[in-house]
């Protein structure tokens, strides 16, 4: 599944709390393979449209991100703002 916005995702965590029904939230994937093996996840929950830069402020520090927006999208972001 893929929830379209926050509200959303939140619903579908309730929803499969509830149930007793286990998920993995997942981003892109790149790190899916590290770690312990998930157990008892009936749900795959995909953050990837959770995505965008919110609030990016080089002189104070600060980046707000949505859950699914990509690393590279973040760091090209910061460089062209200045930012290391």
């Amino acid at each position: 599944m893929t929830p379209p916005d926050e509200e959303a995702m939140a619903r579908s965590v309730a929803v499969l709390a509830a149930r007793g029904v286990g998920c993995v939230i997942r981003g892109g994937g790149s790190r899916h393979a590290l770690g312990n093996p998930q157990r008892g996840a009936g749900v795959l929950l995909s953050t990837t449209a959770l995505a965008g830069i919110l609030e990016l402020d080089a002189e104070e520090g600060v980046a707000h991100v949505r859950a699914g927006t990509p690393l590279r999208a973040i760091r090209d972001a910061v460089e062209e703002a200045g930012w290391e």
